[in-house]
Order: structure tokens, then C-alpha cells, then sequence
């Protein structure tokens, strides 16, 4: 099963592209991708363990560092869960959206949307889970992105700090450990990524990528 955001789940390009497929294709194995948009650990707790567990996987493999490390005003613990559907619901309507925002512009300070002790606490809480579910091998991957600073939405000294609280829980779980850095040194930025931003990676980015998690 393959835990994570936009970058796993394959933003730009095809399914068949992903590295969740391209893992399937060099080994003897099913891949499940449970990557989705915007994911943080928040979500991972509320409905991407539970539904990863529904399918009784062998290995795990987890990213969800960058959205937990976004600025904004409003803390992923006051959104809604997956099963609070009326307030979803009313969470959806234009205006509700407007007055929200409107609302914490005004009386709420920008901050990681998951504070950094909480997203360690939740990413080990999502290890144990996958742990005790049955799952018996678990790797951690490290995100990285060429990114520039929207100091009002993403710095690379905040997503530095993330990256490495992800390093430390893993380490503490005996968990390995997959770096993009590594993984993609050998591609320039513009081959190893796809996209206006240089966050998803690219058909050869998934690639190596999936080479490296069969490796592991």
C-alpha cells in the first residue's frame, strides 16, 4: 500500500506511470495507491490507514511530509473528519468558505497547518497503526522539492524541519528510509520533475523512485 499526497498519487501524469505501479510491474506484488491530493497525516490517521488495512497489506510505504508542513490559518484538527458528513457538506458551500476565511484572516495567525510535534506524534501513530494491523514492512519516504519560498504558504527551512522529524520517527521504528535527494540525484530538476513548480515528479522521477522502494 502506498500512503501519500499529489506527488504519490500522480499528479500529471498517467496511472501507469506512478511509481505505486511501476513497483508492481518490477516485483511479484499488488500495489494499492492510497495517494491523495493534499493528504497530510491528518488524513492518513482519518481514512488512509483504515482503508490501506481493509486490504490486509504486506508493506507500507509513506509520504506525507510537504502539505503537513503548508502555512495557513486554519489547523488541519479543526477540519472536518471523513465520516462528519453534514459538516463537510456545509464546509463545501462557496460561502461558508468565504466567511471561514474571512473569519481567520482576521483573528488567526499563519502557521503550519500541522504543528510539528503534532506531525511527528501522528506520523508515528500511523506507523504503529499500519504495525499492529499486520502490516510487516514499513518505509518511510523523505520528500524534497526545488521549490521556491511563498513565505505565506511554504519555506524550505519549514519543510527542512518536517523532513527531518520524519527521519527521527522513522529511525526511532527501525523503519527505512528513502531520501528524494538520493533517490533523484542523478537527474537534473527538470528530468526528475513535471509541472510548473518542481513538486511532482515526472514519469522518470516515479520510475526511479519505484526502483529504489524495490531495492529496499
Amino acid at each position: 500500500a502506498f500512503l501519500g499526497d499529489s506527488r504519490t498519487f500522480g499528479l500529471f501524469v498517467e496511472r501507469e506511470e506512478t511509481y505505486s505501479e511501476a513497483v508492481e510491474r518490477m516485483g511479484d506484488w499488488q500495489s494499492l495507491n492510497l495517494g491523495v491530493p493534499g493528504a497530510t497525516t491528518f488524513e492518513a490517521l482519518d481514512s488512509l490507514v483504515p482503508d490501506a488495512l481493509n486490504y490486509e497489506p504486506f508493506a507500507a510505504v509513506v509520504c506525507l511530509d510537504i502539505n503537513s508542513s503548508l502555512i495557513g490559518y486554519v489547523p488541519r484538527a479543526q477540519a472536518s473528519r471523513r465520516s462528519d458528513v453534514l459538516s463537510n457538506l456545509v464546509r463545501s458551500f462557496s460561502t461558508w468558505i468565504f466567511l471561514e476565511g474571512a473569519w481567520h484572516s482576521f483573528f488567526s495567525e499563519r502557521a503550519p497547518i500541522i504543528p510539528l510535534d503534532d506531525y511527528g506524534k501522528q506520523l508515528d501513530l500511523v506507523f504503529q497503526r499500519l504495525s499492529e494491523g499486520g502490516v510487516e514492512q514499513n518505509i518511510l519516504v523523505v520528500g524534497w522539492t526545488a521549490l521556491e519560498d511563498y513565505p505565506d504558504l511554504y519555506t524550505k527551512a519549514t519543510y527542512d524541519r518536517y523532513r527531518e522529524r520524519s527521519r527521527v520517527v522513522a529511525q526511532r521504528r527501525g523503519i527505512p528510509i528513502l531520501e528524494f535527494t538520493e533517490v533523484l540525484k542523478q537527474l537534473p530538476v527538470e528530468d526528475a520533475y513535471i509541472g510548473e513548480h518542481n513538486i511532482h515528479l515526472s514519469p522518470r522521477g516515479h520510475h526511479k523512485l519505484a526502483q529504489a522502494i524495490v531495492s529496499t
